[in-house]
């Protein structure tokens, strides 16, 4: 049942892909000049979905827009990945820019569960990457380095029966540092999103 379910969203994802982009959030916007640097993220160790471990140095020298979402999420995700994937297909081919997704629900989305997500999303491996692995890791992560708020499933009350988390996307320039937040559901800050990682390609490393 959990599959068909994850499936079925997918299958509305490709609705979206066209129509949604991220909203307005912290950081640059068009035609202003670079973003200040609001935090340096903490090293990390999580597993992608092809099972290969992956650390903060494997991005070093690429600025990437990081975000959160879980593969059953019957909120904004489906909107988050979209945007994700529009910055994917308008990005040059040959551009610097990396995308990657961290799941918030590790327990369900193992590697091989995101490796069907990320085909069925039409994701470039070589560019846009998904990361799961310990929930208390991966939540400490984001409390703590990317400062947005997040929850785990809790099976006690039965309103929150899926995890929580922030919808915006977070971009990270070369040296793995905060320069903005952007809100997943508004064609402004979506733009606000790409023209940032786009200035951040052209900085020094």
């Amino acid at each position: 049942m959990a599959r068909r379910t994850r499936l079925s969203r997918l299958g509305g994802l490709a609705l979206l892909l066209p129509l949604v982009g991220c909203g307005g959030g912290a950081g640059a916007s068009a035609g202003s000049g670079a973003p200040p640097v609001l935090r340096t993220l903490a090293d990390f160790s999580l597993v992608d979905q092809s099972g290969v471990q992956r650390s903060l140095k494997d991005w070093a020298g690429h600025p990437f827009a990081l975000a959160m979402i879980f593969t059953c999420c019957s909120g904004p995700c489906p909107e988050i990945t979209a945007a994700m994937h529009r910055l994917q297909q308008e990005l040059p081919t040959g551009s610097a820019i990396r995308l990657v997704s961290l799941s918030v629900d590790p327990a369900t989305d193992t590697p091989a569960v995101l490796a069907s997500y990320a085909k069925a999303c039409g994701a470039d491996s070589a560019r846009w990457t998904f990361l799961t692995g310990e929930e208390a890791a991966i939540h400490a992560f984001i409390r703590d380095s990317l400062a947005l708020a997040v929850d785990g499933r809790r099976p006690d009350v039965a309103e929150a029966f899926e995890p929580t988390h922030s919808s915006r996307i977070v971009a990270v320039d070369k040296q793995g540092r905060v320069r903005g937040y952007y809100d997943a559901r508004e064609e402004l800050g979506w733009r606000a999103l790409r023209d940032t990682l786009v200035l951040l390609e052209r900085e020094a490393p």
